[in-house]
């Protein structure tokens, strides 16, 4: 299943990158997001969709998501975002350079299940990371001293608390982070999402109860797949 994602870049980054190296970075992070699929035995592939040039100049101090977001709906032409949004399968990624240094992106599955924030500092697995947080698969949970679950059933909705699951978690496994990890001790990652049938070496890459993002991508492909059929 092909799921596709259209790049609205902002004009300084536009201008700072031209739009050859954008599209070199993009392919580069198309290309690694479907490695990572292949990978893990998630039955999707990403796409690069239409590429925009937007203004993204926002008067608001520390602007968060929404404010990037709704921005990016008033300079752009409202037709193309719903056609996005009609799309189960379509996502639709921002490009800026104004993120916090620490911060490569950024989504909320509840504001928007569709959307996601680049910065232009973002690596090659950024994509895919961030596309996983949309299909609700999260980081690992020793980077957030164990506290993960306390907050995802603090910022998660009551409406969405069924869609928590405890295995949908990153792993970090010989020294290395799968690509939901978070970790601050492994630097090396690998292109795989967390699961107990993935081997690095003698090594496995996740647990059946607790570190199985593999398995959350593909319960959300057959979802994607199902609201798909009934968008028709």
């Amino acid at each position: 299943m092909n799921t596709v994602v259209d790049f609205f870049i902002s004009e300084s980054v536009w201008s700072a990158y031209g739009e050859s190296k954008i599209k070199e970075m993009i392919n580069s992070s198309i290309h690694t997001a479907n490695l990572t699929l292949k990978n893990s035995c998630v039955p999707m592939r990403r796409q690069s969709g239409k590429l925009y040039q937007v203004d993204m100049t926002i008067q608001a101090f520390d602007p968060d998501l929404a404010s990037y977001r709704n921005q990016l709906l008033r300079v752009t032409e409202p037709t193309i975002i719903k056609e996005i949004t009609q799309k189960p399968n379509h996502y639709y990624a921002l490009v800026v350079d104004d993120l916090p240094d620490d911060i490569l992106g950024k989504t909320d599955v509840y504001l928007d299940p569709q959307f996601l924030i680049l910065s232009d500092q973002a690596e090659k697995y950024t994509l895919e990371h961030e596309l996983g947080h949309l299909a609700n698969a999260w980081h690992d949970d020793t980077s957030w001293n164990s506290s993960l679950s306390k907050y995802l059933e603090e910022y998660t909705p009551d409406a969405h608390k069924n869609e928590l699951h405890a295995y949908a978690r990153g792993y970090n496994c010989a020294g290395r982070r799968t690509i939901m990890s978070q970790s601050s001790v492994y630097y090396l990652q690998l292109p795989i999402y967390s699961s107990p049938d993935i081997f690095f070496g003698d090594e496995t890459c996740g647990d059946h109860e607790h570190a199985d993002n593999a398995r959350q991508l593909r319960e959300y492909a057959r979802r994607l797949k199902d609201k798909m059929k009934n968008n028709v």
